[in-house]
């Protein structure tokens, strides 16, 4: 997997996580993200470990993992299409 940024580009990584906060409460700052070319996702962690205990489905491409009540990070489905 390649870093994100590389890939999809900075401006655009940053400009979809802009809209997503309308939607969603970001606990900050992403720790760490990844595009999977092949699967074309895109993994955003905001803690090193991940560790998620549950997902939820935001919509269609845009999926919630979480410890607890907190927000650990965000799976983008077919990112070449929305982000």
């Amino acid at each position: 997997m390649a870093k994100t940024k590389e890939l999809l580009g900075e401006e655009r990584l940053a400009s979809f996580l802009q809209e997503l906060a309308h939607d969603v409460k970001m606990p900050g700052e992403p720790a760490w993200s990844r595009y999977d070319e092949e699967a074309d996702v895109v993994y955003i962690g905001f803690t090193e470990d991940g560790g998620a205990t549950r997902s939820d489905e935001l919509n269609d491409y845009v999926i919630l993992d979480y410890r607890g009540d907190q927000l650990v990070g965000i799976e983008i489905l077919n990112a070449s299409l929305h982000v």
